[in-house]
């Protein structure tokens, strides 16, 4: 299990109480980009981190991995909104 599953699983306590970006950056002396860099990393890895609003928790159950999986496809969806209105800009035409 690589660190950031691990600092993870034992200082949140499941979805009703995760562990903020900024706690984990704080106690592991890393900036918050690496976190969320080493949390992607684990993920891909086939780590079950989940987050919401207040921070990441450990899925400890199937829906709670499907949330998780449901609101990144929601970033990705906005981001691909955006991504689609600068092109817009750069041929010069209107979205």
């Amino acid at each position: 299990m690589d660190l950031i599953t691990r600092y993870i699983q034992e200082h949140s306590n499941g979805r009703s109480h995760p562990i903020s970006g900024s706690s984990i950056s704080s106690a592991l002396g890393i900036s918050g980009i690496k976190v969320r860099e080493m949390v992607n990393t684990a993920r891909c890895n086939g780590s079950p981190i989940c987050s919401n609003g207040c921070g990441y928790y450990i899925a400890q159950d199937k829906e709670e991995v499907q949330r998780t999986m449901d609101s990144m496809r929601g970033r990705i969806a906005a981001m691909t909104k955006a991504l689609n209105g600068l092109e817009s800009y750069m041929r010069g035409t209107s979205a």
